[in-house]
């Protein structure tokens, strides 16, 4: 009888994928769409009123919003293909450990890139009240220069995070290996056949013990 404790399969690799497709892609695009409409709102309400420099300016923004959700699904591409080996080896395997620590550091690419290394640098070049707020209204305003907008600290605690998660994989590999090798005997005393080549039965069990 199987150790449900190990876990594994087809179906627990599919929502291993699942989970990452949901938390790696899903979730930042809900954002970023949200934001986007948010700004067309904003603009829609406005109408007329808006410079024409305004809405070149919005445009622009929200064509990079889109070229950046594109990149954000490249990069967690990899994260979820390997998300599937690390629910489909059961735990104590050599392969479930490897796929977690193969998605350690593509985890931290991700976010470094969505992060931009924790610094969001905004350049706030040639903005002024005129360039989103109607003429009638007397306001007036400029800005030169770069905004820089310091997230490190934030940053520097999820990269911890993401290499907490190695380590876990360690432990669990370390907890589970002598429960996944028993497993591994006893079901090779329940279904041993007799192999027609030693070298053959050799090879498979070195494989199947990883």
């Amino acid at each position: 009888m199987a150790d449900r404790k190990l876990k594994g399969g087809l179906f627990n690799g599919i929502a291993s994928s699942l989970y990452s497709t949901l938390v790696f892609i899903v979730s930042p695009i809900v954002l970023i769409l949200f934001m986007i409409g948010v700004i067309n709102v904003a603009v829609a309400d406005l109408g007329a009123e808006l410079p024409q420099l305004g809405i070149d300016m919005i445009d622009e923004v929200i064509a990079g919003m889109e070229a950046f959700m594109l990149n954000v699904i490249v990069y967690a591409i990899p994260i979820i293909i390997v998300a599937f080996p690390l629910g489909f080896f059961k735990r104590g395997s050599m392969l479930r450990l490897l796929s977690g620590l193969a998605q350690v550091p593509l985890i931290a690419l991700w976010l470094y890139y969505i992060t931009e290394g924790g610094v969001l640098l905004v350049d706030l070049s040639n903005i002024s009240a005129e360039s989103f707020l109607p003429e009638s209204l007397p306001l007036g305003f400029a800005f030169t220069g770069v905004l820089e907008m310091d997230m490190s600290g934030l940053f520097y605690l999820l990269m911890a995070l993401i290499v907490a998660k190695g380590a876990v994989h360690i432990a669990e590999y370390g907890g589970y290996r002598s429960r996944y090798l028993r497993s591994k005997h006893k079901g090779d005393d329940d279904d041993y056949e007799r192999p027609s080549k030693p070298s053959k039965k050799r090879r498979d069990d070195d494989w199947e013990y990883l």
